[in-house]
């Protein structure tokens, strides 16, 4: 069974440098390259969306924190399904409109250049970490498949092609993939609700009695609806799909579809937790993992290994992209194709190092959201919502940007969650004050 599951991994790794390779050649501009020539179908933005959100975290951990809280696992995509029909309604028309290649670059438009310069430098450097982080998962699930511990060399094996694919392919590429992916995905989590449900006698009651094994705070609930799900509502990945949309109609149909869905695929994978956890309450491993090694056959395995590859592969090769078109167009102030590409690789190989030399910051690195959601989401919002009438004062606004992101590193620091709670709720005060500043301030 091992020549088998080599076989399938090494078909999949090369199909996707094929699809890179051949990509390669109908790129013929940064636009080409970064945004996929603005012109990609509702259901081509859909499934990328989906394909890129659902990735390591919301997959392996998201059933893993069901196993520890149940049903309020669901929070988690939950929130973020909500905040994609709240964008859809309310932002992704004019996320399009905009025509700009990043959210920092929206942040320049409504905001001002100091704006632009400060999100940038967050997302580069906390997008860096998800990718290595990313990394680190790809090495875990490629040992799962052929029964090996995770080595280097199969992190340094499946990284590279990520990156290669993504280097020579661009948006293009990684928007075609993620099509695929997102199929891998979905088959992934059925054939493990499947797996866990045939031949028990789990029944309905039992699934919703359970509740977990550890109580969940309050703080805990708000952090998962509104730093988690508040990532979803204002992200440049999220952002990213809506500038490759060809029309504003289609970015904002794509958008709520891809919240719809979202919903579906918070509950399918808090079902998988749960159902792991009831039985085998003394289950140690990751409840996708645990289904792999126990509860289904050899080649099903297979699939839903596959499947969780393609979930952490889908959201690293976004980032590698999202990270490149920043430093390019908003900290050099360039559009050159050679260098998004270049950028790319490099961003690809960094994280890369650090994922084989760092894998104890990565913690830290990894801790995203507590950081950039109170410090970006509602600024960000708010200036966009009030830029056609009223537009913000910037000295204000960038304070909301600041308070809101310092307290958010401090959350990630101390591991204490309301400090980001607290950070988002001053940056939305300092946000609004940015408005009535604008209109009365001299």
């Amino acid at each position: 069974m091992i020549i088998l599951s080599i076989t399938f991994l090494a078909v999949y790794l090369v199909f996707f440098s094929i699809i890179g390779i051949i990509d390669f050649y109908r790129i013929k501009n940064f636009d080409d390259y970064i945004v996929a020539g603005r012109k990609q179908k509702e259901s081509f933005v859909t499934m990328s969306i989906l394909a890129t959100i659902i990735g390591a975290s919301a997959t392996m951990g998201m059933a893993s924190l069901a196993v520890q809280y149940g049903f309020v696992a669901f929070l988690w995509l939950g929130s973020g399904g909500i905040a994609l029909i709240l964008q859809s309604f309310f932002l992704s028309k004019k996320i399009r409109s905009f025509n700009a290649y990043t959210l920092p670059g929206i942040a320049d438009i409504v905001a001002g250049k100091e704006g632009k310069i400060i999100i940038a430098l967050v997302i580069v450097i906390s997008w860096t970490g998800i990718i290595a982080a990313q990394f680190v998962a790809l090495s875990t699930i490629v040992a799962l498949l052929i029964d090996k511990q995770a080595t280097t060399i199969l992190l340094i094996i499946c990284s590279l092609v990520v990156i290669f694919y993504t280097t020579f392919g661009g948006q293009i590429t990684v928007i075609r993939t993620d099509s695929i992916q997102l199929l891998f995905i979905i088959l992934a989590i059925g054939i493990a609700i499947f797996a866990a449900i045939k031949g028990t006698s789990i029944t309905a009651e039992n699934i919703i009695e359970y509740k977990g094994s550890k109580n969940i705070s309050f703080i805990k609930i708000l952090h998962l609806i509104f730093i988690v799900g508040g990532a979803y509502f204002v992200g440049p990945d999220i952002f990213s799909r809506n500038f490759t949309a060809k029309s504003e109609i289609i970015a904002k149909k794509a958008t709520f579809k891809a919240g719809l869905a979202l919903l579906g695929f918070g509950f399918a994978i808090t079902l998988v937790g749960i159902l792991t956890a009831i039985l085998n309450p003394q289950a140690t491993d990751n409840p996708f993992i645990y289904i792999i090694k126990n509860m289904t056959t050899p080649l099903f395995g297979i699939i839903i290994a596959l499947g969780l590859l393609s979930a952490i592969v889908s959201s690293a090769d976004t980032c590698m992209l999202t990270v490149s078109a920043i430093i390019e167009k908003d900290i050099f102030g360039k559009s050159r194709l050679y260098a998004a590409r270049l950028i790319v690789a490099i961003v690809g190989l960094f994280s890369l190092m650090l994922a084989l030399f760092k894998k104890d910051i990565l913690s830290l690195l990894t801790g995203t959201y507590s950081i950039f959601s109170p410090g970006v989401v509602f600024p960000v919002f708010i200036a966009i919502i009030a830029k056609e009438k009223y537009g913000v004062n910037k000295n204000v606004w960038l304070c909301a940007v600041i308070t809101g992101g310092t307290l958010g590193l401090v959350s990630n620091i101390t591991g204490k969650e309301y400090f980001s709670l607290i950070g988002m709720a001053f940056s939305i005060i300092l946000s609004i004050l940015s408005i009535y500043c604008r209109k009365n301030c001299k």
